[in-house]
């Protein structure tokens, strides 16, 4: 996509106005601004989508523009054109978001304007794939077809099947159909050879076609203007026009002798919303017809002159939504004409005939035949007839040999008799006859007698009553002039030999003055005397650095328009000044001149274009948005205009003449300028990349964003093609920004690090500082957070705190219980095994003393109370074994297993073998388990030494993946596992076993005893 700097100077522009009371159109181009972007200067069609986008196909791309950027689709088209066919691409809009298109070779395709995708359609018919042609929209729809080979086709897209299909009767050495047309009453126009309408699902010929049946005629396009006329275009035979009321297309050749050549060769048409008719040809340039004012006007290119017509080759013409007409040349890329909003007629120096010059306009007035004259710096007085299109230049001699520029005229002015009386720099004042084209009288500081004026540079004049006019001069003050006796009188302020620039009405007696320094003065025409106001801060605003240009009187208000102050104005009745400047809105501080218009508005020339507002603006705080400003980009003749080149025509038309021409236009057509204009969202950009393709901006309704995004840029345009540089774009991110923000012309805006959250991104165009209605387009942006400030998120972390803080707190209620139930467990040990051991060795001790007297029974009592001391100190070993938490590891469980085995079977006759896999080293154990292990195994060897009657006992204690292996067997004499007993040594086991899960597995007979434990 190519950047264009200027929004408004790149739209190529038709600047026209065609006057309801005028017989002479004026049409001038800008072309330097379009095509600058355009991928290809041979535009062959134009279309325009659901949202408004101007899509121009070229022969080397399609393209879409919005009033400022193109983007451009690799896409190709055909562009052959010739005295007697043309084979060109062509576009139209289809349902929503989709274009249809005929691409190079006649090949049908649909565009995705979402995704950007062209969509291949294969038309086959009777197993042939169809050259397209041409094609249409109907009201379903549906899309009709025409073919190189004759063919009628109705395709419906949403079967994807042809759903009718006729064969045209055509000549078979120009088979194609040309063109498709749908008139008034819904009849469907087929062109080719042949003329046909299609009616009721019925192909019909049409009868009576030509004045001309005996020759073959190619039919190139057809239209029907606004009053029921069908206009008919043909390949080398000119025009046709069928009038509502007539049967038969009839030879058009103009309103006049000669105006259309009957071999025209025209290649597109189009009825405008207003009913004119515009066909482009091949050689022949533009035409446009007003049937109703029975006028033709041709456009053609001229070198010379860059407002032409581009190319006289005319491809395709096209109108769009805002009643904007298209033109797309074979080689001049495209112009654009909106009659609404381009309303200054233009007369320069490029739009005129070569020997005629309009260029630095000082002064301008019409006569009463409508004709505009025009005074210029350095080239005489120039005639324009824009009824009949006539111009004329005409050139003054020297009054004297010194004079250095006779042709500096400076003022203007058309009397009763429509004698134009002309006021020079330096030359004295003319009276000029138009009729006859001669000076008929010559007034001169150095003429004798009744032609006789004290000065010869005559800045304004402003009629007086009984013929006679008043003239400001240079350096000799204000004088009153009879054109049959010459000076009546010359009036002078006291010693004020300043120039007067200005004359203005104020009632019948009185004169506002304008003098060029030193302010402005009231002259009383009866008693003939000047009243000069006695206000120090009027004076003030005048200098030699500000003097003034114009006045213009409302009562009670006296405009003063100033040279570098403003505007002032001047309440007579009361004394009270307002000041208007360029900080209230107008575009410059220079005021040439000041004119009212018909509807109430003041309009006023300056350095930086023209500038319309309503003058009950002085009564409050002016603002920008209460000033309509205008420059060259909308037609005017350039942005500077000039001191006394300004005037209002009998009809109410206003003129205003300038560095480089004049302008002309109706102030009524203003009136409804600034309406509403919607704005499209062109690209979106999120760090800087594209959102999808970029032909889907216009239809998005929300982009979304992440945390880790840090920008997001939107691009826009008011696809009005031509508004006043006064529009301004307006935005706000709802939700971040506090208040709309002036983007002026600029039609993009970047945002980085928003927080995250919802918005709705605004948009709108209008007037500087329009506070009121206008037509808002938005987009939603969302930017998702970071996952840990969603509230799912919070409420996640706050309840999984709160599981934590729980689950410690049961972890530690768990950690306290498991303590006091070791503390139990430790208790009720000591009780168990030291308390009953030493309740023993208490029975035993009373036992002994009662035994005394036997030795030997003492004796034995005495060594049951060293066995249970034993015990005793056994057990007590084990309960501190089993707490201290150095030994929470296999490696130390495994070696107390040794010890032990140790301890039971070294002095008992009892051979065991013990294999210990201590490869787990000082893995953590808990404390319960290790002891319950340990117990299991203490348990069982307890039993071999005591009850089993065994000599030999095997030991092996290894690890499976996540389970300890016990297998201790022996070789004796087995027990009965079913036999029911007092004692509670397999119970134990089995409880202690099944405590952490595990299995055990007791295997005895009389051959010894197996037990296999997993845990």
């Amino acid at each position: 996509m190519n950047k264009i700097q200027n929004a408004f100077l790149t739209i190529a522009l038709l600047f026209c106005c065609l006057f309801a009371s005028a017989q002479y159109t004026n049409v001038f181009f800008n072309n330097a601004g379009i095509n600058q972007g355009l991928s290809q200067s041979s535009v062959v069609d134009i279309a325009f989508d659901s949202k408004g986008f101007a899509w121009l196909a070229t022969q080397d791309g399609l393209n879409r523009y919005d009033g400022i950027d193109f983007l451009i689709a690799d896409k190709k088209f055909d562009d052959i054109t010739s005295g007697f066919n043309n084979k060109l691409g062509k576009i139209i809009p289809a349902d929503g978001h989709f274009l249809w298109v005929i691409s190079k070779g006649g090949n049908l395709e649909k565009l995705n304007l979402i995704d950007g995708i062209f969509i291949p359609v294969n038309i086959i018919s009777g197993k042939v794939k169809q050259v397209l042609t041409c094609m249409l929209t109907d009201d379903y729809g549906k899309l009709w077809l025409g073919t190189a080979s004759g063919k009628l086709i109705l395709y419906d897209n949403n079967t994807g099947k042809i759903a009718r299909e006729f064969n045209v009767p055509t000549n078979k050495y120009h088979p194609a159909i040309n063109a498709l047309y749908r008139d008034y009453n819904k009849r469907l126009w087929i062109l080719g050879t042949t003329l046909n309408y299609l009616e009721n699902d019925e192909l019909k010929p049409f009868e009576c076609k030509t004045e001309k049946p005996d020759k073959t005629i190619l039919y190139s396009c057809i239209t029907q203007d606004k009053a029921g006329n069908m206009w008919l275009g043909s390949w080398g035979n000119g025009l046709f026009l069928k009038r509502k009321n007539e049967n038969c297309f009839k030879q058009f050749n103009g309103y006049g002798k000669g105006q259309l050549s009957p071999s025209l060769v025209i290649e597109a048409m189009l009825a405008d919303y207003s009913g004119k008719v515009w066909f482009g040809t091949y050689g022949d340039g533009l035409f446009i017809v007003d049937n109703k004012a029975a006028i033709i006007k041709q456009l053609v290119n001229d070198k010379r002159n860059l407002s032409s017509l581009p190319f006289n080759d005319v491809l395709s013409i096209k109108q769009d939504a805002n009643k904007g007409i298209w033109i797309g040349t074979d080689g001049g890329g495209v112009s654009y004409y909106n009659e609404s909003r381009s309303n200054f007629i233009l007369f320069n120096n490029q739009t005129v005939p070569q020997n005629v010059d309009v260029a630095l306009v000082r002064s301008v007035t019409t006569d009463k035949n409508a004709n505009i004259w025009a005074g210029t710096t350095n080239n005489g007085l120039t005639e324009i007839n824009y009824r009949e299109g006539i111009f004329k230049t005409w050139h003054f001699t020297s009054y004297k040999k010194d004079i250095y520029n006779p042709d500096r005229i400076v003022s203007l002015y058309n009397d009763q008799q429509n004698l134009l009386w002309i006021g020079t720099q330096d030359n004295g004042l003319l009276l000029f006859d138009p009729v006859k084209g001669k000076t008929i009288k010559w007034y001169h500081p150095e003429a004798s007698a009744n032609l006789n004026i004290p000065d010869a540079t005559i800045w304004c004049m402003y009629p007086a009553a009984n013929d006679n006019v008043w003239v400001g001069t240079g350096n000799a003050g204000l004088c009153l002039l009879d054109k049959q006796k010459g000076l009546v009188g010359n009036y002078v302020p006291g010693d004020n030999t300043d120039a007067i620039r200005t004359i203005i009405g104020i009632n019948d007696t009185t004169l506002g003055i304008g003098f060029e320094k030193t302010g402005i003065g009231f002259f009383n025409t009866i008693t003939k005397t000047f009243d000069m106001p006695q206000s120090k801060k009027l004076n003030t605003y005048f200098s030699a650095q500000t003097n003034i240009k114009s006045l213009y009187y409302q009562k009670p208000l006296l405009w003063i328009g100033t040279g570098g102050a403003g505007i002032i104005t001047y309440n007579i009745t009361n004394g009270t000044i307002r000041h208007l400047t360029a900080a209230e809105g107008l575009p410059n501080n220079t005021i040439y001149g000041i004119l009212p218009d018909d509807i109430g508005d003041l309009w006023v020339s300056t350095n930086k274009g023209l500038s319309r507002f309503n003058p009950a603006i002085i009564n409050g705080k002016p603002i920008p948005s209460q000033f309509t400003n205008y420059t060259s980009v909308q037609g005017l003749q350039s942005n500077e205009f000039n001191t006394g080149a300004y005037y209002k025509s009998s009809n109410g038309m206003l003129l205003f003449g300038g560095i480089n021409g004049l302008n002309l236009f109706d102030p009524s057509k203003f009136r409804n300028e600034n309406k509403n204009v919607s704005v499209v969202f062109t690209k979106i950009l999120v760090d800087n990349e594209p959102v999808e393709n970029e032909t889907a901006a216009p239809f998005k309704k929300t982009v979304n964003l992440s945390y880790q995004n840090h920008s997001v840029a939107f691009n826009f345009a008011a696809l009005d093609f031509f508004s006043p540089l006064q529009f301004h774009y307006y935005y706000k991110l709802e939700g971040y920004d506090k208040a709309w923000i002036d983007a002026g012309q600029r039609n993009y805006v970047s945002y980085t690090n928003v927080p995250a959250g919802q918005y709705n991104f605004l948009i709108k165009y209008v007037k500087k500082d329009n506070v009121g209605h206008a037509a808002i387009s938005n987009i939603i942006l969302k930017i998702s957070g970071p996952v840990y400030k969603k509230t799912w998120f919070i409420i996640l972390a706050i309840l999984l705190f709160m599981g934590v803080v729980y689950g410690l707190y049961r972890y530690r209620i768990a950690q306290l219980f498991k303590l006091l139930q070791i503390r139990q467990r430790i208790a009720t040990d000591l009780h168990d095994d030291i308390g009953s051991t030493l309740s023993n060795i208490n029975i035993l001790s009373e036992l002994s003393k009662k035994s005394l007297e036997n030795p030997s029974q003492a004796n034995k009592f005495l060594d049951r109370i060293s066995e249970e001391v034993q015990t005793s100190s056994q057990s007590l070993d084990d309960i501190i074994w089993s707490i201290n938490t150095h030994n929470d590891n296999w490696g130390e469980t495994f070696s107390r297993m040794r010890r032990y085995a140790a301890e039971v079977f070294e002095n008992s006759g009892i051979l065991y073998t013990i294999k210990l896999e201590e490869q787990a080293g000082t893995n953590a154990l808990k404390m319960e388990k290790r002891r319950d292990v340990f117990l299991i195994y203490k348990e069982i060897l307890n039993n071999i030494h005591k009850h089993a009657g065994a000599t030999e006992v095997e030991i092996n204690m290894r690890f499976n993946k996540q389970q300890l292996i016990m297998s201790i067997s022996d070789n004796g004499k087995g027990f009965d596992k079913s036999l029911q007993t007092h004692r509670n040594g397999l119970k134990n086991l089995n409880n202690r076993v099944a405590r952490w899960k595990g299995t055990i597995n007791i295997e005895t007979n009389k051959a010894g005893t197996h037990i296999h434990i997993a845990i």
